[in-house]
């Protein structure tokens, strides 16, 4: 059993901080979970609801056939559950919100209680509407941002595309290729972690997101491939552990898909994807939470060890 207090503010190694945040997670684990099903469940409960309900509506579109005019009809469905969509969308973010309230303060409050003093749902939840509201409005921000800079990008590549003949669209589309194989693999994972940190340092230092964000490359610069690493495995994680906790929905959406049955039993499968949809998302937003603590830790063993270096240097140079 683990009673040793996991201070984030600590220089680790590869291994140490994977070990920190699995044992972090296990230590903290009931007043999380906690927190969790009192905040998460009913927003998951509803989007789940509203996603098969689209999703029954997008079948029955699909055997009744979109016409000559596939484009338009499938643009009417569109528009037809725009507000739904833009629910889901606005939910989504509040869950993610709510996330990164509670672990960054089960963080910080690990980081305050005094030594033999335990962290309570209770306590997580104490007056942290004002939090939540401040990591919506940075994760609407960010990705209204990363939008409008992919749009971008992409509009860049489509124009070189539409201007270039013969063998400049053959260049183009070979630079495409690499420049995604390079996003996915490379930047995206960094992205994820500036991002990530940034909240965290939004979250623990009260300030915005620019000057938080200034601060992570700051702390980041020298340590990029390390940082990438612990990313990228970390990201494998997720994936699959994510992938064998929706088995369940995966299985009950397949069933839904293709049963023949009367209404009465597809309105028992229903419930039980409501449920299982339920159940698997909180399960996902507990190992992206162990995911967070991956980073955080990360991002603070390198902050540690290059505040370390630098005060022994000035101690040296006196």
């Amino acid at each position: 059993m683990i009673t040793e207090k996991i201070s984030y503010k600590k220089v680790r190694d590869f291994g140490q901080v994977f070990g920190a945040s699995f044992n972090f997670t296990k230590q903290n684990f009931k007043p999380i979970a906690g927190a969790l099903l009192l905040t998460i469940v009913p927003l998951s409960v509803v989007i789940a609801y509203l996603s098969i309900r689209l999703q029954a509506q997008t079948n029955s579109f699909s055997r009744a056939g979109f016409g000559l005019d596939v484009y338009k009809n499938l643009g009417l469905l569109l528009l037809n559950n725009l507000s739904v969509y833009l629910l889901i969308i606005i939910l989504s973010w509040l869950m993610g919100a709510i996330i990164n309230t509670i672990f960054f303060r089960a963080l910080q409050k690990n980081e305050e209680l005094p030594k033999g003093e335990k962290i309570t749902s209770a306590l997580l939840l104490k007056s942290f509407i004002g939090d939540v509201l401040n990591q919506l409005i940075n994760i609407i921000l960010i990705s209204i941002t990363f939008i409008i800079s992919l749009s971008i990008i992409g509009l860049v590549f489509g124009l070189l595309l539409s201007l270039g003949v013969g063998a400049i669209n053959v260049i183009v589309g070979i630079l495409l290729f690499f420049f995604i194989l390079f996003f996915l693999f490379i930047l995206l994972p960094i992205i994820f972690h500036v991002i990530v940190v940034s909240l965290f340092v939004c979250y623990v230092n009260k300030t915005y997101f620019i000057p938080a964000t200034k601060e992570v490359l700051r702390v980041m610069k020298g340590n990029f491939w390390n940082t990438w690493l612990v990313i990228f495995v970390g990201g494998i994680y997720y994936m699959v552990a994510s992938t064998i906790v929706s088995l369940p929905t995966i299985i009950l959406s397949l069933m839904k898909s293709f049963s023949k049955a009367r209404a009465s039993a597809d309105d028992s499968t229903s419930i039980a994807l409501i449920v299982a949809t339920t159940i698997s998302s909180l399960l996902q937003r507990f190992i992206l939470g162990t995911l967070y603590l991956m980073i955080i830790y990360q991002h603070m063993s390198c902050k540690e060890k290059k505040e370390g270096s630098t005060i022994s240097g000035k101690i040296d140079s006196i």
